[in-house]
C-alpha cells in the first residue's frame, strides 16, 4: 500500500517554513512521511523550529547545486512503491483533508501514476493574488499551453523512475520540462477537483522580475521544443492561459 512522502527542498529559508509546517500538520491525517532537504544554509533556519513537534518530519542536510538538483536529491529518500508530491518553503496546504483524499486515490486497486489539482497563490500579507484552476486533463492540451501546477502534483516513485529525473540544467522551468516528459507518455492520470496548495509568491517561477520572465520564457521555449514542432506557439499559448488566473484590485 503505497504511503504519501512530502517533499521540502530549501536554502536559507528563514522563518517561511513556520506556515508550510503548520499547514501540514493541520491536515485530518498525518499518515504521511515528510522530509527536508538543505541544500546548504548558511542562515541557521532549524533554530527557527521545535522538531519535536513536527514527528513525522525529517531533515537531510545535503548540499546541492540548485533547486533541480534538490529535489531529485529529496525524491531519492522515497522508497519504491510509494508516492510523493513537493511542498516549498512558504506554500501552505489549503485544504485540511487533501492528504486524505489523496491517500483515497493512491489506495484505489488501479491507482493513478500521477495526481493534480488546483492551488492559489498567495503574497506575504496571505492575500489571494492569483487562481489555477488545472482542469481536466486532455493530452492534445499540451500542444496549446496547458500544464498542470507543478506544486499540486502527486507521483507514484515507479512512475517518476520511468520518466527520470529533473533536468538540472535548467534553472527556473525543469518542472514544467519534466511534466511534459511525464505526461506525454499518457500516464493514468488522476485530476482531483480541491484547491490543495496555495504558494508563497516571489519564487523563481512566480517572480514578476524582468530577468526572471525572460529566463522562464526561453527555458519554457526550450523544453516545448524537446516535445512540439511549434514551440513558440506553445510558449505563448501557456502565457495567455496565465491572464485570467490574476486577481485584479
Amino acid at each position: 500500500m503505497a504511503e504519501l512522502y512530502v517533499l521540502t527542498a530549501v536554502i536559507n529559508p528563514g522563518k517561511s517554513l513556520h506556515a508550510t509546517l503548520s499547514s501540514l500538520y493541520a491536515q485530518s491525517t498525518h499518515r504521511f512521511r515528510h522530509f527536508i532537504l538543505d541544500g546548504g544554509s548558511t542562515d541557521d533556519w532549524e533554530h527557527e523550529h521545535d522538531f519535536s513537534k513536527y514527528r513525522n518530519t525529517v531533515l537531510v542536510k545535503k548540499e546541492d547545486g540548485g533547486l533541480y538538483e534538490g529535489l531529485n536529491n529529496a525524491v531519492a529518500c522515497v522508497p519504491d512503491g510509494h508516492a510523493f508530491m513537493y511542498l516549498h518553503a512558504g506554500d501552505i496546504l489549503v485544504d485540511s483533508a487533501y492528504i486524505e483524499k489523496t491517500l483515497a486515490c493512491l489506495r484505489l486497486p488501479d491507482p493513478p501514476n500521477l495526481i493534480y489539482s488546483d492551488i492559489t497563490f498567495h503574497d506575504e500579507s496571505g492575500t489571494i493574488v492569483r487562481n489555477f484552476q488545472a482542469g481536466s486533463f486532455n493530452q492534445k492540451s499540451l500542444r496549446r499551453g496547458w500544464c498542470p501546477p507543478h506544486t499540486s502534483v502527486v507521483v507514484l516513485k515507479a512512475y517518476y523512475s520511468a520518466v527520470g529525473p529533473h533536468d538540472t540544467s535548467y534553472r527556473i522551468s525543469g518542472d514544467y520540462e519534466w511534466l511534459l516528459r511525464a505526461l506525454m507518455r499518457d500516464p493514468k492520470i488522476h485530476y482531483l477537483r480541491t484547491t490543495s496548495v496555495s504558494m508563497l509568491t516571489g519564487g523563481l517561477s512566480s517572480s514578476r522580475s524582468l530577468l526572471s520572465a525572460l529566463t522562464k520564457l526561453k527555458e519554457d521555449y526550450r523544453a516545448a521544443k524537446l516535445h512540439f514542432n511549434w514551440p513558440v506557439k506553445v510558449v505563448v499559448l501557456k502565457r495567455l492561459r496565465k491572464l485570467n488566473q490574476w486577481r485584479i484590485f
